[in-house]
């Protein structure tokens, strides 16, 4: 795997990363199924806060 593959991989999961937790720490969420839940996120969650 080459370093520019790798960095975009993990741009990419840094911004998954945010974006899941910004859509979860709203609150309730309730998924197409009916699922239910609340989150809260301590420490790192797929690298999203730290800059690599």
């Amino acid at each position: 795997m080459t370093n520019a593959i790798w960095t975009g991989y993990i741009f990419l999961m840094r911004a998954y990363g945010r974006r899941l937790q910004r859509l979860l720490s709203q609150g309730y969420w309730q998924g197409p199924h009916g699922f239910k839940g609340r989150w809260t996120f301590r420490g790192d969650f797929l690298i999203a806060a730290r800059k690599v």
